[in-house]
């Protein structure tokens, strides 16, 4: 009975056709200028950079210095930056929170949110001095967020203290690096269709 066989070059050509990407995740602007923030505090200074222009990396600033001598941040001060998610699809940020509220009774926070799902990154306190978060702290991860086209996607970053030394001060970055391209699971399984390709060939 005669036998169909597929000529090696001709099977390679269909093998490479078989590859395809998949990215990892919806790439996700940090402009600034594409970014809303807001304060949960009254005098409080908040900066967003870089201003405009193409980049995987998005840093925002916040202070609020009550000075020596002012009561206590006795309830959280918030600061919330966000964006509306351009596309549907998982969206993986890297963040690295570090900040410095004071001394006494003082606790910090950083969520990250789509929508109305709300994910704790960390949360810690109240500590004095001087165990993290007093004195000074710094933490870092990744969080992937379920994006919806259209909605807000974002970080919440809180803290206070029971300090006389009001002061609240704090950096947030978030970055991305550019979709990962992975291998479509065909060509997972090349070797093995190679060779079997190759042994009908020579049996031709």
């Amino acid at each position: 009975m005669p036998r169909l066989v597929l000529p090696v070059p001709l099977f390679l050509a269909s093998l490479l056709s078989l590859a395809g990407t998949a990215h990892a995740s919806v790439y996700t602007t940090l402009e600034a200028a594409d970014w809303g923030v807001s304060a949960a505090s009254s005098g409080s200074a908040t900066a967003l950079s870089p201003a405009a222009a193409p980049s995987n990396s998005l840093t925002f600033t916040y202070t609020n210095n009550g000075g020596v001598g002012v009561s206590s941040v006795a309830s959280n001060d918030s600061y919330t930056i966000e964006t509306v998610a351009p596309t549907t699809g998982a969206v993986t940020l890297d963040w690295n929170s570090s900040g410095f509220y004071a001394y006494a009774g003082v606790t910090a926070s950083l969520a990250a949110f789509s929508g109305s799902t709300t994910q704790t990154l960390y949360s810690y306190g109240p500590q004095s001095c001087c165990t993290t978060p007093s004195n000074g702290f710094g933490y870092s991860g990744a969080v992937t967020l379920d994006a919806i086209a259209g909605q807000m996607i974002g970080f919440t970053v809180a803290g206070a203290n029971g300090d006389s030394n009001t002061l609240i001060s704090g950096t947030l970055v978030v970055s991305q690096p550019a979709p990962i391209d992975e291998p479509h699971t065909g060509l997972l399984l090349a070797p093995a269709l190679f060779g079997l390709a190759l042994v009908r060939w020579r049996s031709a």
